[in-house]
């Protein structure tokens, strides 16, 4: 999973309670694909970017239908646990396009949404996350590589960024927890999404 921005280097993941818990806002909702399939959630918090992965993969299947939702954002002025629930309906609307029309074409590459107040960068996905989990591991072997973090570099920055969604060093999941979309019932029908790509 890539960030949007060239500028977002060193990252720390969401919460595992978190992912789960938006896993089972999936199942909730798109019960009927569930039988056939899993859901998996990533995601990601950069120092001004929000990156999240929500992925489909049916059973006896190597491929995954991912969206990723991008969403820039401000530390000083916005509340990130309020963008990842936009990340997660965001998510959700297209999973239903998707499900509803299996031959719909989402951006292969980041395109710029409207949202009813926001804008959001969306792509889709056909890889696989935990073949992806185990290439990472290979080529990166130590973990500071793989979440960006330079071993040499102040710590300071990253438990910045863990401070962004409540998280105490001693407590990993205290705060978030509380605040994750556990049981949220998302829209059945597509949110009000309109590219802002420009048509010729």
């Amino acid at each position: 999973m890539e960030p949007r921005l060239p500028s977002s280097i060193k990252w720390t993941s969401l919460p595992k309670d978190l992912l789960n818990q938006i896993e089972s806002v999936f199942l909730e909702n798109f019960a009927e694909p569930a039988t056939t399939g899993s859901f998996k959630a990533e995601g990601r918090i950069y120092k001004q970017e929000l990156l999240l992965r929500v992925g489909y993969l049916k059973k006896a299947s190597l491929a995954q239908n991912n969206i990723e939702v991008s969403i820039s954002y401000n530390a000083m002025k916005e509340n990130l646990t309020a963008l990842i629930h936009l990340a997660v309906d965001v998510a959700a609307s297209l999973h239903s396009d998707w499900f509803q029309s299996p031959e719909l074409q989402i951006p292969l590459l980041w395109e710029e949404f409207q949202t009813p107040g926001r804008i959001v960068h969306v792509q889709s996905s056909r890889v696989n996350s935990e073949l992806e989990n185990q290439a990472n591991l290979l080529l990166g072997g130590d973990e500071s590589l793989i979440s960006g973090e330079d071993p040499d570099d102040s710590e300071q920055e990253v438990l910045g960024l863990k401070r962004l969604l409540g998280l105490d060093p001693d407590e990993p999941t205290a705060q978030t927890s509380q605040q994750a979309p556990q049981s949220r019932k998302i829209s059945p029908q597509p949110t009000k999404l309109k590219s802002r790509k420009k048509t010729k």
